[in-house]
């Protein structure tokens, strides 16, 4: 949202993120699996977790969007990664590996973006509008 004041905030939060993971020791157990700043609404967010098996994802849930972010093997990048993406299921396909996430509401696959960075994977899905009939 253009003009928002805590824009400055979140851009400092996600830098700081962003610091203590290039500084944290491989081999510390702590992790970050991802950080998704939402901001400009006041509609409620649905939030997912799935830690299951070697499947680690959220998925975040506004009126308009669905962020997904998730774990992603160290080494692979966008050239090894398969991304497969309907209006109800994202599916990511790594080293052979499928992981399908099912989606709470419809998407626009054409509009869907993602972003690989640090062993973490993170897709912005534009929701479809469906047409209200009264």
């Amino acid at each position: 949202m253009p003009g928002n004041p805590y824009d400055e905030i979140a851009r400092n939060i996600a830098a700081m993120v962003e610091d203590m993971m290039k500084k944290m020791d491989k081999g510390d157990s702590p992790q970050f699996i991802g950080c998704t700043i939402v901001s400009g609404g006041a509609a409620p967010l649905k939030i997912r977790n799935n830690r299951e098996r070697d499947e680690i994802y959220e998925m975040i849930e506004t009126d308009d969007q669905i962020f997904i972010t998730a774990d992603i093997p160290a080494g692979i990048d966008d050239e090894r990664l398969d991304i497969i993406i309907d209006e109800m299921k994202v599916t990511l396909v790594m080293d052979g590996r499928e992981t399908g996430i099912t989606l709470g509401s419809p998407i626009s696959p054409e509009g869907t973006e993602h972003f690989v960075q640090n062993g973490v994977i993170d897709i912005v899905c534009p929701k479809i509008k469906l047409l209200q009939t009264e």
